[in-house]
């Protein structure tokens, strides 16, 4: 970005204090035309600067805008396409895990259910005596 720079006064600065309004009969009426027309004069070139940096600013903008919105269009689709597959691919891990697990807790329930018949047996050949 290029240095902006902007003198406020091309001429001395007005001297005296802006409260003393009393003063102000004794300046010369010349005087007084030629520091208005440079104050104007600066005002005209600050109002022209301005406008150049407004314009400068909307072209950047308009930049950014159209170059987002083209981003915004083409990786839109792809973006959605990549959730769409991650989501596909989520479902088929949990269908598969669910699978897992339903097989892991058929092998425990089969487990138990031969310790269980283990169990009965040797409490149906051994009789327990627990008060004797």
């Amino acid at each position: 970005m290029e240095p902006i720079d902007i003198p406020i006064l091309d001429g001395p600065p007005i001297d005296g204090n802006l409260m003393e309004i009393g003063n102000v009969g004794t300046c010369n009426a010349e005087d007084d035309t030629a520091d208005i027309e440079r104050i104007t004069h600066h005002i005209d070139n600050m109002i022209t600067k301005v406008v150049e940096l407004e314009q400068k600013v909307n072209e950047v903008e308009q930049f950014f805008l159209t170059s987002s919105k083209r981003i915004n269009f083409k990786g839109s689709s792809v973006v959605k396409d990549k959730d769409k597959d991650k989501h596909i691919i989520n479902i088929k891990k949990q269908q598969q895990d669910a699978t897992q697990r339903e097989a892991a807790s058929a092998k425990r329930m089969q487990e138990l259910m031969r310790q269980l018949s283990t169990i009965l047996r040797q409490a149906i050949t051994r009789p327990l005596y627990l008060f004797s």
